[in-house]
């Protein structure tokens, strides 16, 4: 099972891959509203995976008492 951290990366790196996509496609084939809510939905979704990485964090202190700030340094 994947730990809450690799999946964040994996946001990570897809949120990434969309400017690639969006650089690929060739010109005009996008109208500029489709571009700008591909790049917003990406950029929620990616910002959606750091605050799960922060509430598990919290999560994971209220239970153990173990904090580890470090896991979201990247």
């Amino acid at each position: 099972m994947p730990t809450i951290n690799a999946i964040d990366e994996e946001l990570d790196e897809l949120h990434l891959s969309i400017f690639a996509k969006l650089a690929e496609a060739p010109a005009g084939s996008l109208a500029p509203r489709h571009i700008a809510d591909v790049t917003l939905l990406s950029r929620y979704y990616e910002r959606f995976g750091d605050h799960a990485v922060s509430v598990s964090q919290k999560v994971e202190y209220l239970l153990t008492g173990n904090w580890e700030p470090y896991l979201s340094k990247k």
